[in-house]
């Protein structure tokens, strides 16, 4: 059955975990875990919520028609397995329905577990929940205009009281599905006091990004003169695990590094025939192309090769959650008339204890560089 975990023993022994008790005699919300729903029903009055026909059909006959577990469980059925149908759903179960323990694998689409996470808090003494927490994750947060870590800051971040994180090639294994993020358990009440801050949180990028000049990315408009397209692509995972292996500027790795002179490239082509090749960006409009523009051709060589230390491949790691990339965080420099190496790039940002590119002084930030990059 779909959505079901490929051992969903395990997801439910991680939800008791996480619970801190075995429920009985308790009013449980069950969202989506069929295993759950079945094995609580047995001392508890379950409510079962899945989009899965098959699921339903199975809680029914086992749970609903068999008498050993009594008469009070119940299910909802979310016909169509539409944002709009679970929200109408979830909305519904608010207005009328109140817990002891809610228990949830929400659907994960886009911030669809984020509201229905937020919506169930208020209506339940307890809740733990399985999602990504990418939107916890994400270093940048703080800094965005818009985010889902602002967002649900009050309705959800403050409520949680603990945070089991499972690591992407963990849930993987659990679902049998190619999960790229991380996973997280919450456990959530109206009292919450789980430092959420810290899950994000990244001192080396906090530094960097207060002394950064501002970004000399800018839209493609036909420009003359040398520039390079700015395309932010993660080149590969290992496989199952989904952990990212390369860190590549372009996701044609030939192409990486191809600049333009009065808007022909290396190769002979247009920035708009590149496009058409799918060599340097997968946006359809090349106008939105973010474009790193020098004075000479010696400027943009340094460009390229500054990308290629391991200053920058660390910000660019740090600053990646999942495949997305946000090229204004990164340190376009003012000036590349002399080449950005990484010494340069740790006396310009006071990174502490840079030897050599390959050697560290112990408990340093360029130590942590490092590590990170290895």
């Amino acid at each position: 059955m779909k959505y079901q975990p490929n051992i969903p023993a395990d997801l439910f022994n991680r939800f008791i975990e996480n619970l801190g008790y075995m429920p009985e005699e308790k009013s449980v919300l069950v969202v989506r875990d069929l295993y759950t729903a079945c094995y609580l029903a047995i001392n508890n009055k379950v409510t079962f919520v899945s989009d899965d026909q098959e699921a339903i059909e199975y809680f029914t006959k086992t749970v609903i028609y068999n008498s050993e577990f009594g008469s009070d469980d119940t299910y909802i059925f979310v016909r169509e397995e539409t944002k709009v149908e679970w929200l109408n759903t979830i909305n519904w179960i608010t207005k009328n329905m109140k817990f002891d323990v809610a228990i949830m694998n929400p659907p994960y689409d886009k911030n669809l577990h984020l509201k229905i996470l937020e919506k169930v808090i208020p209506i339940a003494d307890k809740v733990i929940n399985i999602s990504p927490i990418r939107w916890l994750q994400d270093p940048l947060a703080i800094y965005k205009k818009t985010t889902d870590y602002k967002r649900f800051q009050n309705t959800i971040s403050t409520k949680i009281k603990s945070l089991d994180i499972i690591p992407g090639g963990v849930a993987t294994d659990i679902f049998k599905a190619c999960i790229t993020m991380d996973m997280g358990i919450y456990t959530c009440d109206s009292e919450g006091g789980f430092l959420y801050q810290n899950v994000g949180k990244n001192e080396i990028l906090d530094k960097i990004l207060t002394k950064l000049v501002g970004t000399k990315v800018k839209p493609y408009n036909g420009n003359t003169g040398y520039f390079v397209p700015v395309t932010l692509i993660d080149g590969g995972h290992k496989e199952r695990s989904q952990e990212k292996s390369t860190y590549n500027f372009c996701r044609d790795v030939k192409h990486y590094g191809e600049y333009f002179i009065n808007g022909i490239s290396t190769n002979g082509k247009t920035l708009e025939q590149c496009k058409n090749d799918n060599k340097h960006c997968t946006n359809g409009n090349v106008n939105t192309w973010p474009i790193v523009e020098c004075p000479n051709l010696e400027s943009i060589k340094n460009y390229v090769a500054s990308t290629k230390t391991k200053f920058f491949k660390y910000l660019y790691k740090v600053e990646m959650v999942d495949v997305h990339v946000h090229p204004e965080f990164l340190p376009w420099m003012e000036d590349y008339s002399q080449p950005w190496t990484d010494k340069r790039f740790c006396e310009y940002f006071d990174i502490t204890g840079y030897i050599d590119d390959e050697h560290a002084e112990p408990n340093s930030e360029w130590e942590i560089i490092l590590k990170t990059m290895e």
